[in-house]
C-alpha cells in the first residue's frame, strides 16, 4: 500500500506497475538463502572492506602530496573493483553450476554492460 515505510515504497511501486496479485507478492518477498549463502556474503564484505581501506589510504596519501585531481579516479577504479567482484563471486564459491544457462549469462551480461557504459560516461 502507498502508505508503505519510505524503504518499502520502491518495492510497492514495483509490484504495483507489474499488476502483481496478493499471493504473488507475498512470493516476492520471501528470501530463501541457501546454505553457501553466509559464507559468499563473508566474502563480499571482505572484498567491500578492503577496497575501502585502499581507497582511504590512497585519499589520506593523495592529500598529502595534493594530488587533488587524481581522486576523481576513485570511483571508477572502485566501481571496477566491485563489479569484478559481484561477478566472479558465485563462480569462485559455487563453480559453474552459479549461472543457469537459459538466464544467467544474461543477467551477467547486463551487469557486465552496465558497468562499461557507466564507466565510459564517466570518462567522456
Amino acid at each position: 500500500s502507498p502508505t508503505a515505510p519510505p524503504q518499502q515504497l520502491g518495492l510497492w511501486f514495483l509490484q504495483f506497475a507489474l499488476c502483481l496479485r496478493p499471493e504473488q507478492i507475498d512470493a516476492t518477498t520471501d528470501f530463501v538463502a541457501g546454505r553457501r549463502a553466509l559464507r559468499e556474503w563473508y566474502a563480499m564484505q571482505y572484498v567491500y572492506l578492503w577496497t575501502m581501506l585502499i581507497v582511504m589510504l590512497c585519499i589520506i596519501i593523495l592529500c598529502k602530496w595534493h594530488l587533488s585531481l587524481l581522486y576523481i579516479w576513485f570511483i571508477p577504479a572502485t566501481v571496477l573493483v566491485y563489479a569484478i567482484a559481484v561477478h566472479t563471486m558465485p563462480y569462485w564459491m559455487q563453480g559453474i553450476s552459479a549461472c543457469p544457462p537459459h538466464t544467467g549469462a544474461a543477467v551477467e551480461l547486463a551487469g557486465i554492460f552496465t558497468v562499461l557504459v557507466f564507466l565510459f560516461l564517466f570518462v567522456l
